[in-house]
């Protein structure tokens, strides 16, 4: 069986994790898309979040667009 790690954020610790990441304003006001439909990002929507190259992406709720990051990673 292969191993998998999964890294969680539970919804009352989301507004924490954004902050300790010096993103929670930038989530609040809308600055970030989702990377599979362009959906803005708010505290609303937000499905996943993935770090990639020491950079914050975020997938919306639809979904489709979770689908998709989960089949891609």
């Amino acid at each position: 069986m292969k191993k998998i790690n999964i890294n969680a954020v539970h919804d009352k610790d989301l507004e924490n994790f954004l902050s300790e990441a010096g993103i929670l304003d930038k989530v609040k006001n809308g600055k970030f898309s989702c990377i599979s439909c362009q959906t803005t990002i708010i505290m609303s929507n937000i499905g996943g979040i993935k770090i990639e190259n020491e950079q914050v992406l975020f997938v919306c709720e639809n979904d489709n667009c979770l689908n998709q990051y989960l089949k891609n990673g």
